[in-house]
């Protein structure tokens, strides 16, 4: 089980350590291949993992969007990585990051079915479609 655990995106270690090594980058190739991993897994069954870090990398989305997320410990990295590297993102890659939050809350998805055995189910699918929200182009 995760150290950390909660309905928001930063929530959980795999973000966390998503989030440490993309503040290291200069650019959104960790975004769009957390993103392309949850959407190449049409057919297949989707890890936690995967989940959660294609989760954080679309809050760098909403954050580019002019969408962020509350500061917190969590996210703290994402927001400062942020005012660093302001930059478009492309409506394709917003659309695509939609489609992997689509993916995680739907059939054969680890991270959806964790959370449905949970008392929580209903608080993280708002979080997800909040977060939705913030990346429509």
């Amino acid at each position: 089980m995760m150290g950390a655990w909660g309905v928001q995106s930063f929530q959980n270690d795999t973000a966390g350590d998503w989030t440490d090594q993309f503040s290291r980058g200069e650019d959104l190739k960790l975004v769009q291949l957390a993103i392309s991993r949850v959407l190449s897994k049409e057919d297949e069954y989707l890890e936690s993992d995967d989940a959660c870090s294609a989760i954080a990398a679309c809050e760098v989305l909403a954050a580019l969007n002019g969408q962020p997320c509350e500061k917190t410990p969590y996210s703290e990295h994402i927001l400062q990585w942020i005012s660093n590297h302001e930059m478009e993102v492309r409506e394709s890659l917003l659309i695509a990051g939609q489609k992997a939050l689509d993916r995680i809350t739907s059939y054969d998805s680890e991270l959806n079915e964790l959370w449905e055995e949970s008392e929580h189910y209903d608080d993280w699918l708002s979080a997800v479609d909040d977060l939705r929200v913030r990346i429509t182009p």
